[in-house]
């Protein structure tokens, strides 16, 4: 009776060899891109966008990186930075069907995608952040206002407020924010 296994003694190692070295070289190199753009911080902001044209805002001028505003109807509408009429900054722009970073939030409009941080000022008056609206600015002391008494850049730590006052965090960037709520 012959034994089954008799033909896989004449096998070469050799291909299998080469294959698991070229599994091991491929997964260094994948690792080794991945850590270099973390490293650069490059995951915070940056979107692989298959199509990084401006979006258009209120004035069918292009939005970038780096401008203000507010949400206004789903539309970008642009306003000084620095002013409690600019509640969010652009960090990133892209294409339809782009995403933001975690904890970064996003537009999606005329095709494109905005990613928009909050950018509160002491003494500015917004609306009340809720999970479902957007921050917009508000007239002080008005039903569902709240009026920023202090900023702390860096920082997740409602300690930093007076106990009288309310806190609200963010995660991109790292910001904590004292108020007065109404």
């Amino acid at each position: 009776m012959a034994d089954s296994h008799t033909n896989q003694g004449n096998r070469s190692p050799v291909p299998w060899f080469v294959a698991t070295v070229a599994v091991v070289v491929a997964t260094a190199i994948f690792c080794a891109v991945t850590l270099s753009q973390r490293a650069s911080g490059s995951e915070d902001t940056r979107i692989s966008a298959p199509d990084s044209s401006p979006i258009a805002s209120d004035a069918d001028a292009a939005v970038g990186v780096g401008d203000c505003g507010a949400v206004v109807d789903r539309r970008f509408e642009r306003a000084t930075c620095r002013t409690s009429q600019a509640p969010y900054a652009v960090v990133a722009v892209g294409g339809a069907g782009d995403s933001c970073a975690v904890g970064v939030s996003q537009l999606h409009s005329d095709g494109h995608t905005l990613c928009l941080v909050v950018d509160l000022i002491t003494d500015g008056c917004y609306t009340r952040p809720t999970d479902n609206a957007w921050i917009a600015p508000a007239a002080c002391g008005s039903a569902g206002s709240m009026r920023v008494r202090s900023v702390h850049q860096g920082a997740r730590q409602s300690r930093l407020c007076t106990s009288h006052q309310w806190s609200y965090w963010w995660e991109r960037p790292p910001v904590t924010v004292c108020v007065t709520r109404y």
